[in-house]
């Protein structure tokens, strides 16, 4: 800090607020001060000669903080194209805010405490950082999970069966998938609705069905995936096969005594 030059002074007396602390210059026209930990204050100076000392003329001087922004306030788990708002609580002193986002884009509000992120198909961070007249602070970061609806299930089972007959039909495991929804033509579900495994009653009257399936969790719910199924009773002859879940009756002739 330099003061203006005052005719006929011989020196200048310097003083500074407590917690600030003149490391070179004093009885000088210009001091070096080291501000720390402290809002700020005045830095006066008076002139000085054989006369004596004058009234001190001050400069206000405020003391900006360099302080991070706390985590980011938001969903951290979201949905693929899912729009989110993500802030931070002020920081003292900031100028600026500095946004960015792994695994999404930022819509709006860069330069804010508040930003809006529009999230893709992959997880990612997002990330702040504060600008103050010191300088910038770290990046504080948030990890954000992206869920996507699950692929679509393929249904396995018999692809012929017995008109009147129970069948088990199955799907491989989706991953992220909540639960399974089974839908039947032709038939009904009897059991196993929501799960992996399905139980189908088929019809007695039933030509043909489907039997299909699709995944779902919160992000919603997969296409179906559908297996025909063809159903027919067995011609009359000889009974040598049956279907499952039927009841055949079976004779036997005694010999003549």
């Amino acid at each position: 800090y330099t003061a203006t030059t005052s005719a006929g002074a011989t020196g200048y007396s310097w003083s500074v607020p407590a917690g600030a602390t003149i490391i070179s210059g004093q009885n000088t026209q210009s001091i070096e001060v080291v501000w720390s930990g402290i809002s700020g204050g005045n830095v006066c100076a008076s002139a000085v000669n054989l006369c004596g000392i004058s009234n001190p003329t001050c400069l206000p001087v405020t003391v900006a903080l360099s302080g991070a922004p706390s985590t980011p306030s938001g969903d951290s788990i979201v949905c693929a194209g899912a729009v989110k708002v993500y802030s931070v609580s002020p920081v003292p002193g900031a100028t600026d805010y500095t946004w960015s986002v792994t695994g999404g884009t930022i819509t709006s509000g860069q330069g804010t405490i508040s930003v809006i992120v529009s999230w893709s198909n992959t997880s990612g961070t997002i990330c702040v950082s504060a600008s103050t007249l010191c300088g910038v602070s770290q990046n504080i970061c948030k990890q954000v999970t992206v869920n996507n609806i699950p692929a679509s299930p393929v249904p396995a089972g018999a692809p012929s069966a017995c008109p009147g007959g129970t069948y088990t039909y199955i799907s491989g495991a989706v991953p992220g998938a909540a639960s399974y929804n089974w839908t039947v033509t032709g038939g009904t579900v009897s059991g196993g609705q929501g799960s992996t495994n399905a139980q189908i009653d088929w019809a007695g009257n039933a030509t043909s069905g489907t039997v299909c399936v699709n995944a779902a969790n919160t992000c919603g719910t997969s296409a179906d995936s559908c297996l025909l199924v063809s159903l027919s009773t067995p011609a009359a002859g000889p009974i040598n096969s049956v279907c499952d879940g039927t009841g055949q009756f079976y004779t036997v002739t005694f010999p003549v005594s």
